[in-house]
Protein backbone atom coordinates (compact mmCIF):
# COMPACT_ATOMS: atom_id res chain seq x y z
CA UNK A 1 0.00 0.00 0.00
CA UNK A 2 1.69 3.57 -0.94
CA UNK A 3 1.04 7.09 -1.98
CA UNK A 4 2.13 7.82 -5.48
CA UNK A 5 3.18 11.22 -6.90
CA UNK A 6 1.60 12.28 -10.15
CA UNK A 7 3.81 14.35 -12.36
CA UNK A 8 2.11 17.13 -14.25
CA UNK A 9 3.16 18.28 -17.57
CA UNK A 10 2.79 22.21 -19.30
CA UNK A 11 2.99 24.10 -22.50
CA UNK A 12 4.92 27.54 -22.70
CA UNK A 13 3.48 30.00 -24.88
CA UNK A 14 5.70 32.97 -25.14
CA UNK A 15 7.52 34.78 -28.39
CA UNK A 16 11.55 34.52 -28.82
CA UNK A 17 13.54 37.74 -30.08
CA UNK A 18 11.99 37.11 -33.25
CA UNK A 19 8.56 37.65 -32.05
CA UNK A 20 7.15 34.26 -33.26
CA UNK A 21 5.67 32.01 -30.50
CA UNK A 22 7.11 28.41 -30.55
CA UNK A 23 5.92 25.58 -30.09
CA UNK A 24 8.79 23.95 -27.54
CA UNK A 25 7.33 22.24 -24.14
CA UNK A 26 9.25 21.88 -21.07
CA UNK A 27 8.48 19.90 -18.41
CA UNK A 28 8.51 21.43 -14.61
CA UNK A 29 8.41 19.18 -11.16
CA UNK A 30 6.71 20.47 -8.54
CA UNK A 31 7.96 20.46 -5.26
CA UNK A 32 4.72 19.21 -3.99
CA UNK A 33 2.46 16.63 -6.14
CA UNK A 34 -1.18 17.81 -6.93
CA UNK A 35 -2.76 14.66 -5.92
CA UNK A 36 -2.52 11.55 -4.22
CA UNK A 37 -4.30 8.52 -4.93
CA UNK A 38 -4.57 5.60 -2.58
CA UNK A 39 -3.76 1.57 -4.69
CA UNK A 40 -5.03 -1.64 -3.59
CA UNK A 41 -4.16 -3.05 -6.29
CA UNK A 42 -1.46 -6.02 -4.73
CA UNK A 43 -3.43 -6.41 -1.66
CA UNK A 44 -6.64 -6.85 -3.93
CA UNK A 45 -4.73 -9.86 -5.93
CA UNK A 46 -2.77 -11.63 -3.49
CA UNK A 47 -5.38 -12.74 -0.39
CA UNK A 48 -5.83 -16.11 -0.35
CA UNK A 49 -8.34 -19.00 0.33
CA UNK A 50 -7.75 -20.84 3.97
CA UNK A 51 -5.06 -23.40 3.40
CA UNK A 52 -4.52 -25.08 7.27
CA UNK A 53 -4.12 -29.28 7.57
CA UNK A 54 -7.46 -30.96 8.89
CA UNK A 55 -8.12 -30.33 12.25
CA UNK A 56 -9.50 -32.47 15.18
CA UNK A 57 -12.81 -31.82 16.64
CA UNK A 58 -12.26 -31.33 20.35
CA UNK A 59 -9.33 -30.32 20.16
CA UNK A 60 -8.01 -26.10 19.96
CA UNK A 61 -6.62 -24.62 16.37
CA UNK A 62 -3.92 -22.21 16.41
CA UNK A 63 -2.21 -21.61 13.12
CA UNK A 64 -2.31 -19.19 9.44
CA UNK A 65 -5.72 -19.09 8.23
CA UNK A 66 -4.95 -16.75 4.96
CA UNK A 67 -2.30 -14.93 3.54
CA UNK A 68 -1.90 -11.33 1.91
CA UNK A 69 0.67 -9.39 -0.16
CA UNK A 70 0.55 -5.47 1.41
CA UNK A 71 2.22 -2.27 -0.69
CA UNK A 72 5.46 -1.63 0.17
CA UNK A 73 5.84 0.59 3.82
CA UNK A 74 2.50 -0.77 4.55
CA UNK A 75 2.50 -2.03 8.73
CA UNK A 76 0.41 -4.83 10.21
CA UNK A 77 -1.35 -2.01 11.95
CA UNK A 78 -2.89 -0.91 9.01
CA UNK A 79 -4.84 -3.86 8.90
CA UNK A 80 -7.66 -5.36 10.95
CA UNK A 81 -8.87 -8.85 10.31
CA UNK A 82 -12.03 -11.16 10.90
CA UNK A 83 -12.97 -14.88 11.28
CA UNK A 84 -16.01 -16.48 10.36
CA UNK A 85 -15.81 -20.23 11.22
CA UNK A 86 -18.88 -21.49 10.19
CA UNK A 87 -19.62 -23.64 13.17
CA UNK A 88 -22.44 -21.34 14.45
CA UNK A 89 -19.87 -19.73 16.98
CA UNK A 90 -19.08 -16.01 17.14
CA UNK A 91 -16.81 -14.58 14.62
CA UNK A 92 -13.03 -14.01 16.12
CA UNK A 93 -10.48 -11.42 15.39
CA UNK A 94 -7.69 -13.01 13.45
CA UNK A 95 -4.21 -11.52 14.07
CA UNK A 96 -2.21 -9.73 11.21
CA UNK A 97 1.38 -9.88 10.80
CA UNK A 98 3.87 -8.71 8.33
CA UNK A 99 7.06 -10.04 7.01
CA UNK A 100 8.24 -7.40 4.17
CA UNK A 101 4.94 -7.43 2.08
CA UNK A 102 4.05 -10.97 2.87
CA UNK A 103 1.21 -10.71 5.13
CA UNK A 104 -0.36 -13.72 7.41
CA UNK A 105 -3.77 -14.44 9.15
CA UNK A 106 -3.48 -16.49 12.31
CA UNK A 107 -7.05 -17.52 13.86
CA UNK A 108 -7.52 -19.45 17.32
CA UNK A 109 -10.71 -22.00 17.51
CA UNK A 110 -11.83 -25.12 18.78
CA UNK A 111 -14.99 -27.25 16.65
CA UNK A 112 -17.08 -29.43 18.54
CA UNK A 113 -17.73 -31.69 16.13
CA UNK A 114 -16.15 -33.53 13.31
CA UNK A 115 -17.52 -31.88 9.52
CA UNK A 116 -16.92 -29.76 7.17
CA UNK A 117 -17.37 -25.72 7.63
CA UNK A 118 -17.04 -22.90 5.63
CA UNK A 119 -15.09 -20.19 6.92
CA UNK A 120 -14.85 -16.51 5.51
CA UNK A 121 -11.70 -14.45 6.20
CA UNK A 122 -12.06 -10.89 6.02
CA UNK A 123 -9.30 -8.35 6.42
CA UNK A 124 -10.00 -4.40 6.31
CA UNK A 125 -7.16 -1.70 5.12
CA UNK A 126 -7.58 0.97 7.70
CA UNK A 127 -7.22 5.01 7.01
CA UNK A 128 -8.90 7.13 4.27
CA UNK A 129 -10.47 5.09 1.55
CA UNK A 130 -10.87 2.20 3.79
CA UNK A 131 -11.36 -1.24 1.96
CA UNK A 132 -12.92 -4.69 3.04
CA UNK A 133 -11.56 -7.73 1.25
CA UNK A 134 -12.86 -11.50 1.73
CA UNK A 135 -11.49 -14.67 1.06
CA UNK A 136 -13.34 -17.76 1.41
CA UNK A 137 -12.11 -21.64 2.57
CA UNK A 138 -13.79 -24.97 3.80
CA UNK A 139 -12.22 -25.97 7.48
CA UNK A 140 -12.27 -29.99 7.45
CA UNK A 141 -12.85 -31.15 10.96
CA UNK A 142 -11.79 -34.95 11.70
CA UNK A 143 -13.42 -37.27 14.25
CA UNK A 144 -11.35 -36.98 17.74
CA UNK A 145 -9.26 -40.40 17.78
CA UNK A 146 -9.83 -43.37 20.51
CA UNK A 147 -8.13 -45.22 22.50
CA UNK A 148 -8.16 -48.61 23.46
CA UNK A 149 -6.39 -50.29 26.52
CA UNK A 150 -7.16 -54.19 26.98
CA UNK A 151 -7.10 -55.73 30.45
CA UNK A 152 -7.23 -59.13 31.77
CA UNK A 153 -9.85 -60.39 33.55
CA UNK A 154 -11.13 -63.68 35.37
CA UNK A 155 -14.16 -66.29 34.75
CA UNK A 156 -15.18 -68.98 36.84
CA UNK A 157 -15.63 -72.03 34.41
CA UNK A 158 -18.93 -73.16 33.46
CA UNK A 159 -20.48 -70.05 35.16
CA UNK A 160 -22.19 -66.76 33.90
CA UNK A 161 -19.52 -63.62 33.68
CA UNK A 162 -20.61 -60.15 33.47
CA UNK A 163 -17.73 -57.29 33.38
CA UNK A 164 -15.27 -54.99 32.25
CA UNK A 165 -13.63 -56.03 29.47
CA UNK A 166 -11.28 -53.53 27.89
CA UNK A 167 -11.79 -49.63 28.56
CA UNK A 168 -10.77 -46.54 26.35
CA UNK A 169 -10.64 -42.56 26.55
CA UNK A 170 -11.53 -40.36 23.39
CA UNK A 171 -9.55 -37.23 22.75
CA UNK A 172 -12.90 -35.09 22.14
CA UNK A 173 -13.32 -34.02 25.98
CA UNK A 174 -17.08 -33.69 24.70
CA UNK A 175 -17.78 -37.85 24.49
CA UNK A 176 -21.10 -39.17 25.50
CA UNK A 177 -22.15 -42.69 25.90
CA UNK A 178 -24.62 -42.35 23.31
CA UNK A 179 -21.72 -41.89 20.64
CA UNK A 180 -20.34 -45.00 21.30
CA UNK A 181 -20.84 -48.73 20.37
CA UNK A 182 -18.98 -51.54 20.73
CA UNK A 183 -18.04 -55.35 19.91
CA UNK A 184 -16.45 -58.73 21.91
CA UNK A 185 -15.11 -61.29 20.40
CA UNK A 186 -14.42 -64.19 23.18
CA UNK A 187 -12.33 -66.63 21.92
CA UNK A 188 -14.24 -69.58 22.01
CA UNK A 189 -16.75 -68.68 19.07
CA UNK A 190 -18.88 -66.64 20.60
CA UNK A 191 -19.35 -62.67 20.05
CA UNK A 192 -21.76 -60.20 20.85
CA UNK A 193 -22.09 -56.64 20.92
CA UNK A 194 -20.72 -54.51 24.24
CA UNK A 195 -22.17 -52.02 26.74
CA UNK A 196 -20.51 -48.60 27.09
CA UNK A 197 -20.84 -46.88 30.29
CA UNK A 198 -18.76 -43.98 31.69
CA UNK A 199 -15.50 -44.83 33.99
CA UNK A 200 -15.85 -43.06 37.62
CA UNK A 201 -12.57 -42.38 36.81
CA UNK A 202 -12.33 -41.31 33.63
CA UNK A 203 -12.88 -42.62 30.22
CA UNK A 204 -15.23 -44.89 29.34
CA UNK A 205 -15.84 -49.17 29.92
CA UNK A 206 -16.55 -51.30 27.74
CA UNK A 207 -19.20 -54.75 29.85
CA UNK A 208 -19.79 -57.70 28.21
CA UNK A 209 -21.13 -61.16 29.25
CA UNK A 210 -20.27 -64.18 28.45
CA UNK A 211 -20.37 -67.67 29.95
CA UNK A 212 -17.13 -70.03 28.85
CA UNK A 213 -17.33 -74.12 29.20
CA UNK A 214 -15.53 -75.97 31.68
CA UNK A 215 -12.28 -75.98 30.73
CA UNK A 216 -9.47 -73.98 32.34
CA UNK A 217 -7.84 -72.16 29.77
CA UNK A 218 -7.00 -68.40 28.70
CA UNK A 219 -8.94 -66.88 26.08
CA UNK A 220 -8.11 -63.65 23.93
CA UNK A 221 -10.51 -61.76 23.86
CA UNK A 222 -11.31 -58.74 20.89
CA UNK A 223 -13.02 -55.77 21.93
CA UNK A 224 -14.05 -53.07 18.85
CA UNK A 225 -15.20 -49.51 19.74
CA UNK A 226 -16.75 -47.50 17.13
CA UNK A 227 -17.58 -43.59 17.21
CA UNK A 228 -20.65 -42.19 15.83
CA UNK A 229 -18.34 -39.60 13.98
CA UNK A 230 -16.58 -42.19 12.20
CA UNK A 231 -13.10 -42.97 14.64
CA UNK A 232 -12.75 -46.65 15.80
CA UNK A 233 -10.28 -48.72 17.62
CA UNK A 234 -9.62 -51.95 18.46
CA UNK A 235 -7.66 -54.74 20.75
CA UNK A 236 -6.89 -58.02 20.85
CA UNK A 237 -4.74 -58.11 24.12
CA UNK A 238 -7.79 -58.54 26.47
CA UNK A 239 -7.19 -61.73 28.08
CA UNK A 240 -10.11 -63.99 29.89
CA UNK A 241 -8.43 -66.19 32.56
CA UNK A 242 -11.10 -69.20 33.23
CA UNK A 243 -10.73 -70.84 35.80
CA UNK A 244 -12.30 -72.70 38.77
CA UNK A 245 -14.30 -71.06 41.74
CA UNK A 246 -11.60 -69.95 44.05
CA UNK A 247 -13.97 -69.88 47.20
CA UNK A 248 -12.98 -69.67 51.35
CA UNK A 249 -13.36 -72.77 52.61
CA UNK A 250 -16.71 -72.43 55.18
CA UNK A 251 -18.90 -75.89 56.03
CA UNK A 252 -21.76 -76.81 58.51
CA UNK A 253 -23.80 -79.61 58.96
CA UNK A 254 -26.10 -80.29 56.20
CA UNK A 255 -29.55 -79.25 57.86
CA UNK A 256 -31.32 -82.39 56.70
CA UNK A 257 -29.33 -83.97 59.07
CA UNK A 258 -30.69 -82.32 62.14
CA UNK A 259 -33.23 -84.34 63.79
CA UNK A 260 -34.18 -82.37 66.85
CA UNK A 261 -37.13 -80.08 66.83
CA UNK A 262 -34.83 -76.61 66.91
CA UNK A 263 -32.72 -76.49 63.75
CA UNK A 264 -30.60 -73.85 64.92
CA UNK A 265 -28.67 -76.38 67.19
CA UNK A 266 -26.34 -79.06 66.08
CA UNK A 267 -28.12 -81.65 67.74
CA UNK A 268 -29.35 -85.47 65.82
CA UNK A 269 -30.24 -88.79 66.34
CA UNK A 270 -28.48 -89.48 62.51
CA UNK A 271 -25.53 -91.03 63.41
CA UNK A 272 -23.79 -90.56 60.06
CA UNK A 273 -24.82 -87.59 59.26
CA UNK A 274 -23.65 -84.73 56.05
CA UNK A 275 -21.43 -82.18 56.00
CA UNK A 276 -21.59 -79.11 53.69
CA UNK A 277 -19.98 -76.06 52.37
CA UNK A 278 -17.82 -74.64 49.82
CA UNK A 279 -14.04 -74.49 48.93
CA UNK A 280 -11.92 -74.05 45.90
CA UNK A 281 -13.34 -75.74 42.95
CA UNK A 282 -12.26 -79.00 42.19
CA UNK A 283 -10.37 -78.88 46.08
CA UNK A 284 -9.72 -81.75 47.89
CA UNK A 285 -11.56 -81.74 51.61
CA UNK A 286 -11.10 -83.60 54.10
CA UNK A 287 -12.88 -83.82 58.03
CA UNK A 288 -11.78 -84.59 61.20
CA UNK A 289 -13.75 -84.77 64.55
CA UNK A 290 -12.75 -84.31 67.90
CA UNK A 291 -14.94 -86.43 70.95
CA UNK A 292 -15.05 -83.92 73.70
CA UNK A 293 -16.61 -86.28 76.43
CA UNK A 294 -14.41 -89.18 75.58
CA UNK A 295 -11.51 -89.52 78.07
CA UNK A 296 -8.57 -89.43 76.88
CA UNK A 297 -9.88 -87.15 74.00
CA UNK A 298 -10.68 -89.32 70.96
CA UNK A 299 -9.55 -87.70 67.43
CA UNK A 300 -11.28 -89.15 64.16
CA UNK A 301 -11.20 -88.79 60.34
CA UNK A 302 -14.24 -88.29 58.93
CA UNK A 303 -13.19 -89.14 54.92
CA UNK A 304 -12.65 -86.22 52.19
CA UNK A 305 -14.41 -85.10 49.08
CA UNK A 306 -13.50 -82.73 46.58
CA UNK A 307 -15.35 -79.76 45.75
CA UNK A 308 -17.26 -79.17 42.34
CA UNK A 309 -16.77 -76.65 39.50
CA UNK A 310 -19.07 -74.05 41.51
CA UNK A 311 -16.94 -74.70 44.76
CA UNK A 312 -19.44 -77.07 46.80
CA UNK A 313 -18.71 -80.38 49.12
CA UNK A 314 -20.63 -82.69 50.68
CA UNK A 315 -19.62 -85.39 53.31
CA UNK A 316 -21.08 -87.63 54.91
CA UNK A 317 -19.62 -89.19 57.78
CA UNK A 318 -18.99 -92.63 58.65
CA UNK A 319 -20.69 -94.57 61.42
CA UNK A 320 -20.70 -92.32 65.23
CA UNK A 321 -20.32 -93.35 68.51
CA UNK A 322 -23.25 -91.18 70.86
CA UNK A 323 -21.42 -88.23 72.06
CA UNK A 324 -20.64 -84.79 71.86
CA UNK A 325 -18.14 -83.34 68.99
CA UNK A 326 -16.34 -80.18 67.16
CA UNK A 327 -15.57 -80.80 63.62
CA UNK A 328 -12.64 -79.56 61.46
CA UNK A 329 -12.70 -78.33 57.76
CA UNK A 330 -9.19 -78.26 55.59
CA UNK A 331 -8.44 -77.64 52.01
CA UNK A 332 -5.49 -78.82 49.34
CA UNK A 333 -6.41 -77.14 46.18
CA UNK A 334 -5.48 -78.92 42.87
CA UNK A 335 -2.43 -76.72 43.16
CA UNK A 336 -1.23 -79.09 46.24
CA UNK A 337 -1.54 -76.31 48.99
CA UNK A 338 -3.41 -77.32 51.96
CA UNK A 339 -4.53 -74.37 53.95
CA UNK A 340 -5.42 -74.06 58.09
CA UNK A 341 -7.66 -76.34 59.65
CA UNK A 342 -11.01 -74.57 59.51
CA UNK A 343 -13.35 -75.69 62.45
CA UNK A 344 -16.90 -75.77 60.87
CA UNK A 345 -18.98 -77.09 64.16
CA UNK A 346 -17.31 -75.48 67.15
CA UNK A 347 -17.52 -76.11 70.59
CA UNK A 348 -20.19 -73.28 71.27
CA UNK A 349 -22.87 -75.34 68.99
CA UNK A 350 -21.20 -78.64 69.35
CA UNK A 351 -22.49 -81.80 67.42
CA UNK A 352 -24.76 -84.17 69.42
CA UNK A 353 -25.34 -87.58 67.88
CA UNK A 354 -28.01 -88.66 70.58
CA UNK A 355 -29.48 -92.20 69.17
CA UNK A 356 -30.91 -93.38 72.54
CA UNK A 357 -34.82 -91.94 73.97
CA UNK A 358 -35.76 -90.88 76.86
CA UNK A 359 -37.01 -93.24 79.78
CA UNK A 360 -39.39 -93.27 82.55
CA UNK A 361 -37.29 -93.72 85.36
CA UNK A 362 -39.98 -92.92 88.55
CA UNK A 363 -43.36 -92.57 89.23
CA UNK A 364 -45.78 -91.67 92.43
CA UNK A 365 -49.30 -91.40 91.95
CA UNK A 366 -51.59 -89.58 95.19
CA UNK A 367 -54.96 -90.97 94.50
CA UNK A 368 -56.49 -88.26 96.90
CA UNK A 369 -55.05 -85.14 94.76
CA UNK A 370 -55.13 -86.91 91.94
CA UNK A 371 -51.41 -86.40 91.27
CA UNK A 372 -48.85 -88.12 89.68
CA UNK A 373 -45.38 -87.52 89.46
CA UNK A 374 -43.29 -89.09 86.72
CA UNK A 375 -39.51 -89.22 86.27
CA UNK A 376 -38.11 -88.79 83.14
CA UNK A 377 -34.51 -89.55 81.72
CA UNK A 378 -32.32 -89.17 78.54
CA UNK A 379 -28.77 -89.97 78.35
CA UNK A 380 -27.37 -87.12 76.19
CA UNK A 381 -29.11 -84.14 74.39
CA UNK A 382 -31.62 -83.87 77.15
CA UNK A 383 -35.31 -83.66 77.28
CA UNK A 384 -37.00 -81.27 74.52
CA UNK A 385 -39.40 -78.98 77.26
CA UNK A 386 -41.97 -78.17 74.97
CA UNK A 387 -43.04 -82.05 74.81
CA UNK A 388 -42.93 -82.19 78.53
CA UNK A 389 -44.85 -79.40 79.01
CA UNK A 390 -48.19 -80.84 76.63
CA UNK A 391 -50.87 -82.09 79.24
CA UNK A 392 -51.92 -83.97 76.35
CA UNK A 393 -48.97 -86.30 75.87
CA UNK A 394 -50.20 -87.68 79.81
CA UNK A 395 -53.63 -89.77 79.95
CA UNK A 396 -55.53 -92.14 82.85
CA UNK A 397 -57.55 -94.81 81.13
CA UNK A 398 -59.82 -97.83 82.66
CA UNK A 399 -58.96 -101.04 80.65
CA UNK A 400 -61.24 -100.23 77.80
CA UNK A 401 -62.48 -96.58 78.22
CA UNK A 402 -60.81 -93.40 78.69
CA UNK A 403 -61.84 -91.57 81.38
CA UNK A 404 -59.67 -88.62 81.58
CA UNK A 405 -56.94 -87.09 80.16
CA UNK A 406 -53.97 -84.60 82.30
CA UNK A 407 -56.36 -81.38 82.96
CA UNK A 408 -53.79 -79.33 83.78
CA UNK A 409 -49.87 -78.18 82.18
CA UNK A 410 -47.61 -80.34 84.23
CA UNK A 411 -44.63 -78.54 86.63
CA UNK A 412 -41.11 -79.93 85.64
CA UNK A 413 -38.60 -80.35 88.41
CA UNK A 414 -35.15 -81.55 88.63
CA UNK A 415 -34.47 -85.11 89.09
CA UNK A 416 -31.60 -87.45 90.36
CA UNK A 417 -30.42 -88.92 86.71
CA UNK A 418 -28.44 -92.13 87.82
CA UNK A 419 -26.89 -93.34 84.53
CA UNK A 420 -28.28 -90.81 82.86
CA UNK A 421 -27.05 -87.28 82.15
CA UNK A 422 -30.10 -85.56 81.78
CA UNK A 423 -33.36 -86.06 84.03
CA UNK A 424 -36.35 -84.34 85.29
CA UNK A 425 -39.71 -84.62 86.90
CA UNK A 426 -43.34 -83.91 85.76
CA UNK A 427 -45.56 -83.56 88.32
CA UNK A 428 -49.60 -83.72 86.57
CA UNK A 429 -52.64 -83.07 88.22
CA UNK A 430 -55.50 -85.04 87.34
CA UNK A 431 -59.25 -85.05 87.94
CA UNK A 432 -59.22 -86.26 92.14
CA UNK A 433 -60.73 -87.52 93.65
CA UNK A 434 -60.47 -90.70 91.37
CA UNK A 435 -63.66 -93.42 91.85
CA UNK A 436 -62.03 -96.47 93.03
CA UNK A 437 -60.80 -98.87 90.51
CA UNK A 438 -57.96 -100.41 88.38
CA UNK A 439 -56.71 -97.68 85.88
CA UNK A 440 -53.43 -97.60 83.32
CA UNK A 441 -51.89 -93.84 83.14
CA UNK A 442 -49.79 -93.36 79.68
CA UNK A 443 -47.02 -91.21 78.80
CA UNK A 444 -46.88 -90.96 75.04
CA UNK A 445 -44.43 -91.97 72.85
CA UNK A 446 -43.47 -89.52 70.15
CA UNK A 447 -45.15 -87.25 72.27
CA UNK A 448 -42.32 -86.89 74.48
CA UNK A 449 -39.47 -86.52 72.93
CA UNK A 450 -35.51 -85.28 74.03
CA UNK A 451 -33.78 -82.46 71.85
CA UNK A 452 -32.40 -85.11 69.09
CA UNK A 453 -35.74 -85.66 67.96
CA UNK A 454 -35.70 -89.47 69.80
CA UNK A 455 -38.97 -90.76 71.10
CA UNK A 456 -39.65 -91.97 74.21
CA UNK A 457 -38.62 -95.47 74.52
CA UNK A 458 -41.27 -96.41 77.22
CA UNK A 459 -42.35 -99.82 77.47
CA UNK A 460 -42.83 -101.03 81.12
CA UNK A 461 -42.92 -104.69 82.48
CA UNK A 462 -42.73 -104.06 86.19
CA UNK A 463 -39.95 -102.48 86.66
CA UNK A 464 -37.46 -99.23 85.92
CA UNK A 465 -36.53 -97.98 83.67
CA UNK A 466 -38.51 -98.32 81.51
CA UNK A 467 -37.46 -99.40 77.53
CA UNK A 468 -36.18 -101.78 75.54
CA UNK A 469 -33.35 -100.13 74.09
CA UNK A 470 -35.05 -98.68 71.02
CA UNK A 471 -36.45 -95.35 70.71
CA UNK A 472 -40.57 -95.67 70.73
CA UNK A 473 -42.79 -96.97 73.21
CA UNK A 474 -45.70 -95.93 75.25
CA UNK A 475 -45.11 -95.88 78.65
CA UNK A 476 -48.57 -97.77 80.13
CA UNK A 477 -48.21 -98.26 84.21
CA UNK A 478 -51.21 -99.60 85.78
CA UNK A 479 -52.51 -98.00 89.07
CA UNK A 480 -55.20 -99.54 91.66
CA UNK A 481 -57.41 -97.36 93.60
CA UNK A 482 -58.82 -99.74 96.28
CA UNK A 483 -62.38 -98.88 97.52
CA UNK A 484 -60.99 -98.53 101.14
CA UNK A 485 -57.19 -98.22 101.59
CA UNK A 486 -55.13 -95.78 99.80
CA UNK A 487 -53.19 -96.52 96.89
CA UNK A 488 -49.83 -98.10 96.31
CA UNK A 489 -47.79 -98.28 93.43
CA UNK A 490 -47.52 -101.42 91.91
CA UNK A 491 -44.46 -103.19 90.02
Amino acid sequence: MRFTPVVLEAADRSTDRHGLRGSRRHRQARSKPVLEVLENRALLAAITAFTVPPLIEGQPFSGSVATFTADSGQTAADFQATIQWGDGQAPSTGSVSLSGTDGTVSGVHTYAEEGAYPVTIIITVTGPGAVQLTAAGLATVKDAPLTIYPITFNFVAGTPFSGTVATFSDDDPQGEVSDYHAAITWGDGNFGAGQVVKDPNGGFDVIGANTYGPQQKSYPVTVQVFDSGGSSASTSASQALVGYASLPLTGQLDPASISGPDKSLNITNVNRPTFQGTAAAYAIVQLSAQQANSDPTTYMSLGQTMSGPDGAWSLTSPRLPDGVYTVTASMTSQAGFPTAPVLIVTPDNPLYIDTVGPRVTGMVFDPTTGIITVVISDAWSGLDQTSLLDPSNYTIMPRRSLIGSNSKTPSLAPAISGFYTNAQSATLQFVAPIAPGSYLFEVKSGGVIDRAGNPLDGEFSESLPSGNGVPGGNFIARITVPRHHPLRRRR
